[in-house]
Order: C-alpha cells, then structure tokens, then sequence
C-alpha cells in the first residue's frame, strides 16, 4: 500500500509530480509513542526500481526523498492522562520549649525537631495507552495516520490510493515482476 500525492511537492530531490509516499518501518515506543519511517519517491516508478535494487542498496537508497513539510515519519501518540492523587511527607523545621530534669533540677530548653506532615495533592500524567492499534494491523492503522497527514497538508482532491498489498498482486507486482524478468534476461 502506498499514496501518490497528484500535486507537485518540493523535496530534496527536486518537485516531485507524483510523489510516491509509503512506511517503511515502524516503532513502538514504551513512552506510548508510534513512529512510522515513511519514505518519498518522485515516482512510483523510482519505488519500484528501489525495491529491485535491494542487492545494490546505497543505489536504492538514494531514490528517497525528503519533503520540508512532510519530514521522515508520522509520529502517533498512543498515551493517554490520568489524574493521581499523591500524597508525600512534608518536613517543617520548628523550635520548641521542652522541660528537661536533669538530677532535681528542671530546665527550659529550646529544642529543634521537623514536624512530618502529609502533603496530598493531584497530579495530571501521561501513561501509555495501546487500546488504539490493539486488535488492528499495525500497518492499516499507520496508513490511516499518514493518509489524514497527506490530506492536512495537500487535500484529499490531490491523495490517492495505490492498494497494492503484496508482492505477488496488483500493477505495482507486476511491474516489478516486468523490471526481474528484464533483470534476469540480462537487459538491464
């Protein structure tokens, strides 16, 4: 799966007609963050000819772009707040007048002592929350946050869907079964 932006974008690598936008990888972070590695390819062509070349990686590698407004990854948070009320010692230094007797004499005596007292308040925190991606695909759900993006930032007249779920189905399969065969023949 992946989306073709129908507006021109500026990235690293010049404007970008079609760019081609799909995750590469995601991280599930303890914090109760997401964060979903995207990559951009001028074209759907540039993807499939990096996806080809993952023998000669740094050449594959460079097809990726980087778009300013788009940036690397989609960060999600996956936390959410509770209310807990804390209670902790408070010390308060203080000076008292204590009789002392030594013998068969009494004495005032001043005396410093800390008085613990309970402090109770409340306080807002940030715990993880994984109810969001649990019982769903990670990958559909990363989708979804990187599809409300591209809209956000080109509207959804210019975001299209490319459904191409795996590797032995659809137009982008066969393109690239096209680009091993000429591979494998020695055409290229």
């Amino acid at each position: 799966m992946a989306f073709i932006i129908k507006t021109p974008i500026g990235t690293d690598r010049g404007l970008a007609t079609n760019a081609y936008v799909r995750i590469n990888e995601y991280r599930v972070l303890k914090t109760g963050e997401c964060i979903f590695d995207i990559h951009i390819y001028k074209s759907k062509a540039e993807a499939i000819l990096a996806d080809s070349n993952i023998a000669t990686y740094a050449t594959a590698n460079h097809l990726t772009c980087r778009s300013f407004e788009l940036g690397n990854e989609i960060k999600v948070n996956l936390s959410r707040e509770i209310i807990k009320t804390v209670t902790v010692p408070k010390e308060t230094p203080k000076t008292i007048q204590v009789e002392r007797t030594i013998g068969t004499k009494t004495y005032n005596v001043t005396e410093n002592v800390i008085e613990i007292e309970p402090n109770t308040f409340q306080t807002t925190l940030k715990v993880p929350d994984w109810t969001q991606i649990q019982n769903h695909n990670i990958f559909e759900f990363g989708y979804a946050k990187l599809k409300d993006k591209l809209i956000e930032l080109y509207g959804s007249e210019n975001i299209e869907d490319d459904h191409t779920t795996t590797a032995s189905q659809g137009t982008f399969a066969e393109a690239y079964a096209e680009d091993l065969r000429v591979r494998n023949e020695g055409n290229l």
